[in-house]
């Protein structure tokens, strides 16, 4: 989407680290499987963990801007065929899944940042993959991205973007 863009805080952490602090919420790895399944909208097989930790990371960026207004990390999205991703945690979803310790994360050390994530994940775990999905299809923003390019970008600090979130979030 063209817009204009918020002039934003540069942020305190990368998408890495969230995910990292997410994978340690989920020490026995019972919501973040690493196992290959096949979507049930798409049909497309995908990794099920990596998948909920993309979907995970998309919604918290978005309730964490509306809260706060300010990004929670600075990564780039990417709409693709099952949702929104961040190509770093994408592809490194295997070594953040098995270099996981929860005792070690070092890199969330904001206690009100750690409250936040605790809470939308233990929100956000009890919606099944398909709800996770349906999002993402019937998310504006994905809609308007998917299907621009190879590697759709999304410039989700397009004001456009951030006011399709704060209507939605409203109701």
């Amino acid at each position: 989407m063209v817009g204009n863009n918020l002039n934003l805080k540069p942020a305190k952490y990368d998408a890495s680290s969230i995910a990292k602090y997410l994978l340690s919420l989920d020490p026995n790895r019972e919501y973040f499987e690493n196992k290959r399944a096949k979507n049930e909208i798409t049909s497309a097989t995908i990794t099920t963990g990596n998948f909920r930790l993309n979907q995970m990371l998309y919604l918290i960026q978005i309730l964490y801007y509306l809260k706060y207004e300010r990004l929670l990390f600075n990564d780039k999205f990417y709409a693709w065929e099952n949702g929104m991703v961040i190509y770093s945690v994408y592809t490194h979803f295997s070594s953040l899944y098995y270099n996981v310790n929860g005792k070690n994360i070092k890199n969330i050390e904001d206690g009100r940042i750690k409250t936040f994530i605790s809470k939308c994940f233990n929100y956000l775990k009890t919606n099944s993959d398909r709800v996770l999905q349906e999002f993402a299809f019937t998310d504006p923003v994905w809609t308007s991205t998917w299907g621009r390019s190879s590697q759709p970008e999304v410039n989700f600090t397009d004001k456009e973007n951030i006011g399709i979130y704060r209507q939605c979030c409203s109701r």
